[in-house]
């Protein structure tokens, strides 16, 4: 559609320890460029979460406390972990306030990692859904599907986004074990380890 959604919602300071958005996208494939403005929180004059798809061939995730103070991760749309349209994706931004480290899943594999995300998070006032509220609730709105769009306090383990990936998607196992030793003995491919892995480990 062309028009953002605004919900009203003031979050405050509760994600300055850190913060997940989880997304699930369908892109309309014959949308034009800049038309891609998915989720976007912030406050005054701040800029403290955004996600703007295929703005100028890029797909920008952001956290900060202001316009121009923000961590960013960078993809281009011609990435090749990029599904093609039309597809849905599903996409997953974190950031760790403590260890400074953003990262961005698409399908439920990292594809984008900013260790150097020191930036504090600012006070979100408002959010709004398929549009950028610093430029106007209708300016670059999200032209396409948006659905079972969650925010967290905190930043979801790598296992937690495969899981709700594999969840919907059904798709085989895609659980990146980078920095999760314990994943090796995750055997029947689930993106965790529970007693059942450990009954076919036993065998």
């Amino acid at each position: 559609g062309q028009n953002a959604v605004t919900s009203g919602i003031d979050m405050g300071n509760i994600l300055n320890s850190g913060a997940t958005v989880e997304l699930w996208m369908y892109r309309d494939p014959n949308a034009v460029a800049n038309a891609y403005a998915v989720f976007y929180a912030g406050g005054t004059g701040e800029r403290v979460l955004n996600i703007a798809e295929n703005w100028e061939g890029s797909n920008n995730n952001d956290f900060g406390n202001g316009i121009d103070a923000y961590d960013r991760i960078y993809l281009a749309d011609s990435h090749a972990s990029m599904p093609q349209d039309p597809a849905w994706i599903h996409w997953a931004l974190t950031k760790d306030a403590v260890s400074n480290e953003m990262r961005l899943y698409i399908n439920g594999e990292v594809e984008g990692l900013n260790a150097n995300a020191a930036t504090a998070i600012g006070t979100v006032t408002d959010i709004l859904v398929g549009g950028i509220g610093s430029w106007g609730d209708n300016i670059g709105a999200f032209n396409g599907i948006l659905d079972e769009i969650k925010v967290y306090n905190y930043a979801r383990t790598t296992e937690q986004i495969a899981q709700d990936y594999l969840a919907v998607s059904g798709d085989a196992y895609v659980c990146d074990n980078e920095g999760t030793a314990d994943l090796t003995f995750d055997v029947n491919d689930d993106c965790q380890v529970s007693l059942e892995d450990l009954t076919e480990f036993a065998r």
